[in-house]
């Protein structure tokens, strides 16, 4: 979390005679569970482009999807992934939209499941929505105990509590794979982490709550636009 805090805009890389090579103009951030946080950052650079290979290249690497980089601004030095650069946004079938899913947490504190309520949200550092609760089941903890013959038997916790949460949630398409939160997979029986402004959520996609509106029409692609940025010699 603290090392997160650390990016902020404006914030430059600078070379051996003082000329800015990268410049933070841009942060997006958002938890990705209780001691970690996402960030993406738009970074201006100096780059090359090369006419032959129509590739862009900065920090002595082509700028491509995936690539590993190193840059060391002013209050921190980081290594990252390129996800976005001139081009890419001529790559097809990625999307986004909304999704809406059922998720089971089990064996709550009753004070953390009375704290899922309707209406709560997961907003980036931009203030985007990310994932709204739109309704919550409360029941009592199924647990399963064994008897003294080797047979079992579905009973009730008196004290602990499963929630069953339905979330419309902001999805990612990439050709036939659906994520959320940019990496992870939206599929049945996988962790759907509910990081709240007054709780924090581990549950699961549950097999009542498969994914219903992928195919809605709130699904649209992703548009990036880049501006050459003409840097003095």
């Amino acid at each position: 979390m603290w090392y997160a805090n650390r990016f902020f805009v404006g914030d430059k890389e600078l070379d051996a005679l003082g000329r800015t090579i990268t410049e933070i103009v841009g942060i997006d951030m958002f938890p990705v569970d209780s001691k970690h946080k996402a960030v993406y950052l738009d970074l201006k650079v100096k780059a090359v482009y090369d006419t032959r290979t129509k590739t862009y290249s900065t920090h002595g690497k082509t700028l491509m999807f995936g690539t590993p980089m190193r840059f060391n601004v002013s209050k921190v030095t980081f290594d990252g992934f390129v996800t976005e650069f001139p081009g890419s946004e001529k790559d097809a079938g990625v999307k986004i939209g909304k999704a809406t899913v059922k998720a089971l947490a089990r064996n709550l504190e009753p004070s953390i499941a009375s704290a899922i309520t309707p209406g709560s949200k997961i907003l980036d550092s931009n203030q985007l929505l990310l994932a709204e609760i739109t309704d919550v089941t409360v029941t009592p903890a199924e647990k399963v105990t064994t008897t003294d013959a080797g047979d079992l038997l579905l009973r009730y916790d008196p004290l602990y509590k499963d929630a069953l949460i339905t979330v419309d949630i902001r999805t990612k398409t990439v050709g036939k794979d659906v994520y959320i939160f940019d990496n992870l997979p939206l599929k049945i029986g996988e962790p759907l982490p509910l990081h709240l402004e007054n709780v924090s959520v581990p549950s699961n996609i549950d097999n009542r709550g498969i994914p219903s509106n992928l195919d809605t029409k709130n699904i649209f692609p992703i548009i990036v636009n880049f501006t050459p940025v003409p840097v003095p010699t």
